[in-house]
């Protein structure tokens, strides 16, 4: 029987000696399967088309009677990040990352309302660490002897765990 872990397996073996990464692998009950690579620089439509010629040739030695079908490409610039890979490839770019209003560092909560749940950031991505990362944004503030709220610029790091998720902000 086809399992993902024979899939990883090949495809990281594949991957080994190359800058790609596996990021997601998804197999349905009919054996539709999707494989998502990353990579810092642009991801190559031939490297995927190798990639996906490899894998038949595999599954086909292995399982010479099995009905499957492969799809593999990028990951969707619109989609939820899913490694840290991709928060390096994003870094110096606009991110929208949703957090639970709790999990917000202590010294930030003041500049949100407190009966929000979930907050939606957006910001530039700043720092990217192996337990956390920052981004930097813009919150409006009542500064001491001014009569209205004023613009500034601030960090707010973030553990991996802590957010919902994290995202390109996509603008045009």
């Amino acid at each position: 029987m086809l399992t993902l872990d024979y899939l990883r397996e090949i495809i990281n073996a594949y991957l080994k000696d190359t800058d790609y990464q596996l990021i997601s692998l998804q197999m349905d009950e009919e054996d539709n399967i999707l494989v998502e690579i990353d990579r810092l620089g642009v991801v190559d439509v031939d490297f995927c088309a190798e990639l996906n010629r490899h894998l038949c040739e595999q599954i086909e030695k292995q399982y010479p009677q099995h009905n499957y079908s492969f799809e593999v490409g990028s990951v969707s610039l619109t989609d939820n990040f899913k490694s840290k890979l991709q928060y390096q490839k994003h870094l110096g770019h606009s991110v929208e990352v949703m957090v639970e209003a709790d999990k917000l560092p202590l010294d930030v909560q003041p500049f949100f309302r407190e009966e929000t749940q979930n907050l939606k950031l957006r910001g530039q991505l700043v720092n990217v660490e192996d337990n956390f990362f920052s981004i930097e944004m813009e919150v409006k503030v009542l500064l001491e002897g001014k009569k209205r709220k004023q613009k500034q610029m601030i960090t707010v790091s973030f553990n991996y765990d802590d957010v919902q998720y994290t995202k390109y902000n996509l603008t045009f």
